[in-house]
């Protein structure tokens, strides 16, 4: 999942697959639950952000940012904390609202909190 956007050979300004995230997590609804009832979804949730981290970083680094690569490791894992943080409130408010919607909201934080790249390119919004 975490290195789908490269696969998809998808725009510099989608650094994370929400929308393919949030959707496969609809698709099974039963599975927060039992990892709840299991204790093993705080495992998941550290092991997912950890991932996405890391697909995060890579993404940011494709952006050219203006910044030290120290500085862009530490906003890519503040952003698959960000990821994850609404992942869970989007669960447990029962996945209600769109994938998409929650794709262009996380898309909207990270460029808005983001220094823009060198290049000058503009992150598209509502990706």
């Amino acid at each position: 999942m975490a290195d789908r956007l490269n696969q998809q050979k998808a725009a510099p300004d989608r650094v994370a697959p929400v929308r393919e995230l949030f959707a496969h997590v609809s698709e099974v609804k039963d599975l927060p639950a039992a990892l709840r009832a299991s204790g093993k979804m705080e495992q998941i949730l550290e092991m997912g952000r950890g991932i996405f981290a890391r697909s995060i970083e890579q993404r940011l680094r494709m952006a050219a940012l203006d910044i030290p690569p120290t500085l862009v490791k530490a906003h890519a894992h503040g952003l698959a904390g960000s990821l994850f943080a609404l992942l869970d409130w989007w669960i447990d408010h029962g996945m209600t609202v769109r994938p998409e919607t929650m794709d262009a909201l996380f898309h909207n934080t990270v460029w808005t909190a983001t220094i823009r790249p060198k290049t000058g390119l503009p992150p598209k919004t509502g990706s």
